[in-house]
């Protein structure tokens, strides 16, 4: 657990961020998703892809949504990574991206507000 605080303070340091010393669970809690309305999503989406049909990018982003609400889960268990999900397949941000914190990554407001937080959900032990 020292080695994972180390890490932590390391990487708040680098990127000016302050460091609280009381554990790493504090790093977490500020570290969160940036709610985002569907609507919204869909049009910067569309915007840094014009290629994507805004329609379909609509009907599986509100399928994505609808399995996410109803407990869709990665394949390591925990939940599916909305935005994230709608391209690459139902999965974590995790899984999709590699990392641990999302930071400043966009997340569907409406999973968000069900799930209670802005923080990814812990990945099954």
């Amino acid at each position: 657990m020292r080695a994972l605080a180390e890490i932590a303070r390391n990487w708040l340091e680098e990127h000016k961020l302050p460091y609280k010393e009381q554990n790493t669970h504090s790093m977490r809690r500020d570290m969160g998703f940036v709610p985002i309305g569907v609507g919204e999503y869909v049009k910067l989406h569309v915007k840094a892809n014009p290629e994507e049909n805004p329609g379909e990018l609509l009907a599986r982003l509100r399928s994505c949504v609808s399995d996410a609400l109803t407990g869709a889960r990665c394949q390591c268990g925990a939940p599916i990574w909305v935005i994230g999900s709608v391209s690459a397949g139902y999965a974590c941000f995790t899984c999709i991206t590699g990392e641990a914190f999302p930071s400043e990554d966009y997340e569907i407001d409406e999973v968000l507000a069900v799930r209670g937080s802005s923080q990814p959900a812990a990945r099954p032990a």
